[in-house]
């Protein structure tokens, strides 16, 4: 009898756990949540169809002396190569006579293929032959009309270059600037520039000499 009794305790002790445990094994696992890796936008700027307008490199040291000479040097109105706004525009293809030699200008287009906005923030390295064969003093400018006047404004902050879009490089807009050369700009000499933009891209470019 007491087996018996046992016997049906355990029964139905186990119709008591059986449900639990049905339960326990018919939960489902936590969906796993995916995880999505995410793209920087970056940019993609191009250059092309680079030139440069011939430049002479003229001697000033004559009209220099017949200046101290005659105590007009200070009050000469020749182009201050230290100012950042000139009133020459970017006539490159004129001799210019100073005390810093002549100037030069070379011109390109910039397209951004990428999804991100850049911008040329400097010019590090500019040549014909050799690194130190030209200039040291490379900037960027753009050329504005003012009252009738042609100026050229030194450009602090770079040219941007947006996504999706071209910006083009030309006379009487923006260039970049060659100042204080050592030599010669002539039609079929070809000047190299090493461009620096804000994204840490470096690009060389090469540039022909032509009459524009």
């Amino acid at each position: 009898m007491l087996r018996k009794a046992i016997t049906l305790s355990l029964l139905a002790v186990a119709a008591l756990i059986a449900p639990l445990m049905a339960a326990c094994s018919t939960e489902t696992e936590p969906t796993a949540i995916p995880i999505i890796a995410t793209v920087e936008p970056k940019p993609n700027v191009s250059v092309t169809a680079a030139w440069a307008r011939p430049a002479a490199m003229i001697a000033y040291q004559a009209d220099a002396d017949s200046m101290a000479m005659s105590g007009d040097k200070e009050d000469s109105p020749m182009m201050d190569m230290d100012s950042d706004s000139t009133t020459m525009g970017d006539m490159d293809a004129m001799p210019m006579m100073g005390p810093k030699g002549g100037t030069g200008a070379v011109y390109f287009v910039l397209t951004n293929d990428g999804d991100a906005d850049d911008t040329l923030v400097e010019i590090i390295d500019i040549m014909i032959e050799y690194p130190s064969d030209f200039s040291d003093i490379v900037e960027l400018h753009q050329t504005l009309m003012n009252d009738g006047v042609m100026k050229m404004e030194k450009l602090p902050s770079g040219i941007p270059v947006p996504a999706g879009e071209s910006v083009e490089l030309k006379p009487g807009g923006l260039h970049v600037m060659i100042l204080d050369i050592k030599r010669s700009l002539n039609p079929g000499d070809e000047v190299s520039l090493v461009l620096r933009f804000a994204s840490g891209v470096e690009q060389k470019v090469t540039a022909e000499v032509r009459q524009p």
